[in-house]
């Protein structure tokens, strides 16, 4: 059996260049198997700053790779389109930066209960407003991996010095530096 994980598009750039392909395949046991909705493509091709920063989206191994694994047929768009209203309202209630694929994201995982994975505090904070099963980090997906035998700490340790390369760490770098090294016992960089 195979568990299934929502990557939000935050934790996709972040994780999928390195690790690929990252959708589609289960990795560990038990077996998870990550997965994105159809909206990332939508929200990535309508923003300068995401085509040039990750340009190697765009490549068609990418594509490939994400047009088979989304979830976005599992799901009933009436009970899809109702649970976004309500996550909307619950985020301007709340005064919550969480965009329009980030609802997507969490509505999609609460209507399947599944797991998903995010950098976004926000997104994290709607999650459990929303009882959602789990919520994981793109480091602890890298944690996972390595834990798995998947990758090696030295992929590890690449993976997130681009993070840092690209000025794209997914929390202020004391901080990340801090629970990289309570996850891996050694220091990112």
């Amino acid at each position: 059996m195979s568990y299934k994980v929502l990557v939000d598009s935050n934790s996709y750039f972040r994780l999928a260049r390195d690790i690929h392909p990252l959708l589609g395949r289960p990795f560990g046991d038990p077996a998870y198997t990550l997965y994105v909705i159809k909206e990332l493509d939508e929200e990535f091709a309508k923003s300068q700053r995401l085509l040039s920063k990750f340009y190697w989206v765009s490549d068609e191994q990418y594509q490939a790779n994400r047009a088979a694994c989304n979830l976005g047929g599992n799901v009933d768009s009436f009970d899809l389109n109702q649970t976004v209203k309500f996550m909307k309202d619950h985020k301007y209630n709340r005064g919550l930066g969480v965009s329009k694929i980030d609802i997507a994201v969490l509505a999609t995982a609460y209507l399947l209960n599944i797991v998903i994975v995010t950098d976004d505090s926000d997104v994290q904070e709607m999650a459990k407003d929303y009882d959602m099963v789990e919520c994981m980090t793109s480091l602890d997906v890298l944690g996972w991996l390595h834990g798995e035998g998947i990758l090696t700490i030295q992929a590890v340790k690449a993976t997130v010095k681009m993070w840092k390369y690209e000025k794209d760490l997914p929390m202020a770098e004391p901080i990340f530096i801090e629970k990289f090294f309570e996850a891996f016992g050694v220091l990112p960089w």
